[in-house]
């Protein structure tokens, strides 16, 4: 499947792509028998025929902070698979937003939690990229509109 896309990619640009942005790609691993490190590679080859490449996924970790000491799993389980991509992809990020609900639900004023944060690998310094970390509350309102506050 990424052979297809990549051989389209190259045939229908002579330059490299501005922008790539996946979403729902954890899907194949509940759908295939695509490993987390094969799924990697594979976006690291799609990351080198663009200039920036967005994915986008609706998972959050399962594991964070070493809570998986002691627990027994299979890599075969499509959560686990799910999670140690999501770890591995966290890894390989240059700038992670985080979009969060409330973990109590949602109240009158605030609906949710934006993260603006570093990853692992830095920018090119020839760039001169800085990435503020930062985060806001974002309230949702009746109308569909979003408005959102420095917290």
């Amino acid at each position: 499947m990424f052979d297809n896309i990549i051989n389209s990619l190259n045939n229908d640009s002579k330059d490299d792509v501005d922008v790539i942005i996946i979403e729902g790609v954890e899907i194949l691993l509940f759908a295939t028998n695509i490993t987390s490190n094969q799924l990697i590679f594979n976006i690291n080859r799609l990351n080198k025929k663009c200039r920036q490449l967005f994915v986008v996924s609706s998972k959050e970790c399962l594991f964070k902070n070493n809570e998986s000491i002691g627990v027994t799993f299979s890599f075969d389980d499509p959560m686990i698979k799910i999670n140690d991509f999501l770890i591995k992809l966290l890894h390989r990020s240059q700038l992670n937003i985080t979009l969060e609900p409330l973990i109590t639900g949602r109240a009158k004023d605030i609906t949710g939690s934006l993260t603006i944060s570093k990853g692992c690998i830095p920018y090119d310094e020839n760039l001169s990229i800085s990435i503020n970390e930062k985060e806001y509350v974002y309230h949702i309102t009746k109308d569909s509109q979003v408005k959102l506050y420095y917290r």
